[in-house]
């Protein structure tokens, strides 16, 4: 009975972001379904696009974790109200780094993405697709403030309810815009890249509207600006920050590797890479739960409890993977089917999708356990083990393969395997180990 109550806690919490993210990854597969019906150029570009935005905005999606890990420790040391001071202190940082970054990315687009891929058909898409997207950079730094705020506190239906309406103004708008449905513009790539961020933006006002009527409007967005809060909220945020980064910029040096091969085999990376966030989802929401549950509990001063909530979350992640891992070996090519009607690309893509969906429930472990530790407040080790196995062990590994010994589609995806597999056997490690139990928020 015990056991179920500790699960049924940490569904509590990661449902609703695991609904959320649910339906941010079938929007993209919506995106991409939409996309790829203007061709393999516009799929790449697109695909390619939105790792970019991804990178882009990877660092100040990292205040998410300092807005949870410090409002969390104080929510467990019973201070609810120091958690909402945090929150105001995160939108402040998320509109003084976000704004400027916003106007920087949207003017160098054109100059950026030609660094990642050298088919100009594929630069042409993918440039209309991603200087429309820059235009909401500083939105998604605001709503990972405020996913940071609702998860740190229980909330996390409010982050599904915006996330939600988000993704249905942005897929009203592909309709619209992509085809040119209703009298509307054509604009194809140009059109998706102006739908995410008109969603994005409205979902950071449906964020402050709720923020309006359900915190204390005395406090909420009461910017009395205290400079030691700014530096602890960075001093967690800032490693996490560049973990993202470094690992989205990985990733999209991964699609230019890729793309040494050819653009067939980049369409194909785009679509599994799709469908492969779809299936981590569940270890992304269980993660985000084992963080706050981990904070909490250590603002407590119960440090065994903590540990345990790693331990409870990493089994139900692992159970609730396994199936998807199932569905994803035994139906991989009706799964891709769904996403191009080139025979080329579907017939790359099945085996490369085969072998990810069979590690998927390994690779769910190290994704837990990341967020375990940066509730805790162990960011910087996490992010410096990450930083290595993906710089210095798998981007190489490929890269040299590519360049040397002819990989192929097959190749790059064992050898991606093998870099998240060896993520989730150190993480276990440093957890079992404990030097996380120590770190003072």
């Amino acid at each position: 009975m015990k056991d179920k109550n500790r699960y049924l806690s940490v569904l509590t919490i990661g449902l609703p972001i695991i609904g959320g993210m649910l339906s941010q990854n079938i929007l993209n597969l919506i995106d991409t379904a939409m996309v790829g019906q203007l061709g393999n150029a516009a799929l790449a570009g697109a695909g390619l696009g939105g790792f970019i935005f991804f990178m882009a905005t990877a660092f100040l999606q990292g205040l998410s974790t300092g807005v949870q890990t410090i409002s969390a420790r104080r929510v467990g040391e019973g201070k609810k109200e120091e958690a909402l001071d945090i929150l105001n202190h995160g939108i402040y940082i998320a509109f003084t780094l976000g704004v400027p970054l916003t106007i920087l990315l949207y003017i160098f687009t054109e100059d950026l993405f030609p660094l990642f891929n050298n088919s100009q058909e594929v630069i042409e898409q993918g440039v209309l697709y991603l200087k429309t997207r820059m235009t909401s950079v500083f939105a998604i730094a605001l709503m990972f403030c405020f996913r940071g705020y609702w998860s740190a506190i229980k909330e996390t239906r409010f982050y599904f309810y915006t996330i939600v309406f988000t993704h249905i103004i942005n897929i009203i708008l592909n309709y619209l815009l992509i085809f040119g449905n209703f009298g509307f513009p054509k604009l194809g790539s140009e059109g998706a890249g102006i739908a995410s961020a008109t969603a994005s933006i409205l979902g950071v006002g449906l964020y402050f509207i709720i923020g309006y009527l359900k915190l204390d409007r005395n406090k909420f967005m009461n910017f009395k600006i205290n400079k030691a809060q700014i530096i602890n909220i960075m001093k967690l945020s800032f490693p996490s920050g560049i973990q993202l980064f470094s690992f989205a910029t990985g990733l999209t040096i991964q699609y230019k590797i890729i793309g040494m091969i050819g653009t067939l085999e980049l369409a194909a990376s785009n679509i599994i890479v799709t469908i492969s966030l779809v299936a981590i989802l569940p270890a992304l929401g269980l993660g985000v739960a084992s963080a706050t549950l981990v904070g909490q509990s250590l603002g407590k001063k119960d440090v065994k409890d903590a540990e345990n909530w790693g331990w409870d979350t990493v089994k139900l992640g692992i159970f609730l993977i396994s199936s998807l891992s199932f569905i994803g070996y035994f139906f991989a090519e009706p799964i891709v089917s769904a996403f191009t009607k080139e025979l080329a690309t579907i017939q790359v893509s099945i085996l490369p999708m085969k072998l990810v969906a069979a590690s998927l429930w390994f690779d769910s472990i190290g994704i837990i356990l990341i967020h375990a530790h940066f509730g805790a407040g162990d960011t910087i080790r996490t992010s410096v083990i990450s930083f290595i196995l993906q710089w210095i062990y798998f981007l190489p590994i490929i890269y040299i393969g590519v360049l040397h010994y002819k990989f192929d589609l097959v190749d790059l995806w064992v050898a991606q395997i093998s870099y998240r597999c060896l993520q989730s056997v150190v993480y276990t490690f440093m957890w079992k180990k404990g030097n996380w139990k120590k770190i003072k928020v």
